[in-house]
């Protein structure tokens, strides 16, 4: 391509071309950037070009956080990048300074990390960006109930372009039982509370998983008595519209094994889940990818779920995590006697081998969560000892 000369003699390359090749770098590299010129420093934190670089991360880059299970200590996070290098998540001072981080979710590069003791959640949530070091603390809440048990959702709509924080207040007593419901608005920067309307006699469970502008979790709804005087609970899957506030039932496969062994996770842009079915004496595993298809059928049903892959048995105990590319991504369960013995599994859909991985120093395996790595900011502090 021919060069355009400016008056000096200089040769520089037009706007467009500089993008071009800068949305295809590290965010990490492009914040070391910003101190080439400022009119590099004005490119890169161009809304406009934030956007192409999510864009371009997320479909060519795509990441995974591990965080160890059975972790009570400070946050301990790493990185498995597309070349399935381990990287080490350096914390935040403030993350390090409040000991106790509990992650709660990844969207768009922002990770929504909560602070609990012994379980509890405790205000205050941060909003942090790893690869830019910026971090946000959150407003406290309307109704912030120390040591009241939550279940927390964090994720991003791009019909109203906002991230919101959704703390869902239970009651451990009473089987998990949704209590209120806060919502926090990163555009508006405040809380407000939300109709538990569908959600009266659910019972939700701790792990939630967000995509396409919603927010779901596993639960189950309490039913009406059967002819023996006993309440019936079927299971369901609860949904929150980021963009419009609202929850939702949605049914389980009704063919699927029962396992405390599943995941929510996205197959082809469609809601799917993963299940372990243990095989024996629980010696071995295999791992079931269900898909939603969404539509109407005779009987009325707006949803239907169809099973698509089944794993080969893999000699051990597997706890389905999410799929990552088109690898199934399993945490082992099963204790491991080293810390350097593999802890993490993929089961590629294509060619339906597994692969082992060890990742970071957990025995007891780890919580696997899809990450990308953004310039996208929280509106925080920013830590300027970052160019190192």
């Amino acid at each position: 391509m021919k060069q355009i000369v400016i008056d000096d003699d200089v040769p520089f390359l037009p706007d467009e071309i500089i993008l071009n090749i800068l949305k295809r770098l590290p965010a990490k590299s492009l914040a070391r950037f910003q101190c080439v010129s400022e009119h590099w420093k004005n490119l890169i934190k161009n809304p406009s070009f934030i956007a192409d670089h999510l864009h371009h991360s997320t479909h060519q880059n795509p990441c995974l956080l591990f965080r160890p299970q059975n972790s009570t200590g400070p946050l301990n996070l790493h990185l498995l990048d597309c070349e399935k290098q381990v990287h080490r998540v350096p914390n935040h001072p403030l993350i390090d300074y409040l000991k106790c981080g509990w992650f709660v979710g990844s969207s768009n590069g922002l990770l929504c990390i909560g602070i609990s003791k012994e379980g509890v959640f405790h205000h205050p949530h941060l909003l942090w960006n790893p690869a830019t070091r910026e971090v946000k603390q959150v407003p406290k809440p309307i109704d912030d109930f120390e040591g009241h048990y939550l279940r927390v959702g964090f994720g991003f709509s791009p019909i109203v372009n906002d991230y919101k924080i959704v703390r869902i207040y239970v009651d451990v007593i009473f089987d998990d039982l949704v209590e209120k419901v806060e919502v926090y608005s990163l555009r508006t920067g405040s809380w407000e509370k939300v109709e538990l309307g569908i959600l009266d006699g659910v019972s939700i469970s701790s792990a939630s998983f967000t995509a396409n502008g919603a927010m779901f979790w596993f639960g189950f709804k309490l039913e009406e008595e059967d002819e023996n005087g006993n309440i019936v609970a079927g299971n369901v899957i609860i949904s929150f519209n980021i963009a419009m506030d609202v929850f939702a039932l949605m049914p389980v496969p009704a063919s699927a094994p029962r396992s405390h062994l599943k995941r929510l996770t996205m197959y082809e842009n469609k809601l799917a889940m993963l299940c372990c079915t243990m095989i024996g004496n629980s010696e071995s595993s295999l791992i079931d990818l269900w898909v939603m298809e969404e539509g109407t059928i005779a009987a009325g049903e707006k949803w239907i779920w169809t099973k698509k892959y089944t794993s080969s048995p893999y000699p051990c105990v597997l706890c389905p995590m999410t799929i990552w590319r088109n690898d199934i991504v399993c945490s082992i369960s099963t204790r491991r006697e080293m810390d350097d013995e593999p802890n993490t599994v993929l089961f590629n859909l294509t060619t339906k081998e597994f692969t082992e991985l060890a990742v970071g120093r957990s025995r007891y395996g780890h919580h696997i969560f899809n990450h990308v790595e953004s310039l996208m900011p929280v509106g925080g502090t920013k830590l300027f000892t970052i160019f190192v």
